[in-house]
């Protein structure tokens, strides 16, 4: 198998299989782009293959996070994400509004519908993907600086981005990206995606090195940690 990242797909995988007779494009449920070739395929030829339908895959993508998105219900006051919580009021309005407070979202439902109409559901929805935004911009480069201290690393930057197919990457010149999906994970799973790029700046590969350097970093648990990482997808 052989992967690449694109900046606007994010990681594709091509892999070869002995059975296929064409070259099959795939975008996953969990967005996850794979090419499968036939043996002996040249890979230059199924990368034009692959942008050539760019816009496909995107288009795919975009579904895919639009699907998953669309089955989570937010009915009950409470949790929203990690800083914020959801408080619904019901009043005589015409339509649904939103505030956006420090730790707090406040959402007025008209009297005439329910908090699980479309009508609803969609304006919270949005408003929870901007929150998360907000929260990845505020969170995680104070959260990687204080890491970074505790554990003897150096790294130029942190940028969020909107990535679907990997929680976060780090690049040769050290700078770290992280999806603001990273925000839906719980917060020791944020942890071990952070630490796990700021020992990508000691070792580039996945080799032993990188992996023991990981295992002290999370205290043993760097197993577990993949293990449960690996039951959550970005979208």
């Amino acid at each position: 198998m052989y992967s690449k990242e694109y900046s606007y797909i994010g990681t594709v995988r091509y892999v070869f299989n002995p059975r296929a007779k064409r070259v099959i494009l795939k975008v996953k449920p969990d967005a996850s782009v794979w090419v499968t070739l036939p043996p002996f395929y040249e890979l230059h030829k199924a990368e034009a293959f692959l942008l050539e339908r760019s816009a496909w895959v995107q288009n795919a993508q975009n579904k895919v996070q639009k699907k998953s998105t669309a089955q989570q219900l937010f009915l009950e006051n409470g949790a929203f994400t990690h800083f914020h919580t959801i408080e619904f009021f019901t009043q005589n309005v015409s339509v649904v509004s939103v505030k956006i407070h420090k730790t707090s979202v406040h959402i007025t439902v008209p009297i005439t519908i329910n908090r699980e109409d479309s009508e609803c559901q969609n304006v919270v929805r949005k408003v929870y993907m901007q929150v998360l935004q907000n929260e990845a911009r505020a969170y995680l480069p104070q959260r990687v600086k204080e890491l970074a201290y505790n554990h003897g690393f150096i790294y130029t930057s942190v940028r969020i981005t909107s990535a679907k197919t990997r929680w976060g990457s780090c690049s040769v010149k050290n700078a770290i990206n992280f999806t603001w999906h990273i925000m839906k994970l719980p917060l020791h799973l944020i942890d071990f995606i952070i630490l796990h790029e700021l020992c990508h700046t000691v070792h580039k590969n996945h080799g032993e090195k990188f992996h023991a350097l990981l295992d002290r970093c999370t205290a043993g648990k760097e197993k577990a940690y993949s293990k449960e990482l690996r039951t959550f997808s970005i979208l």
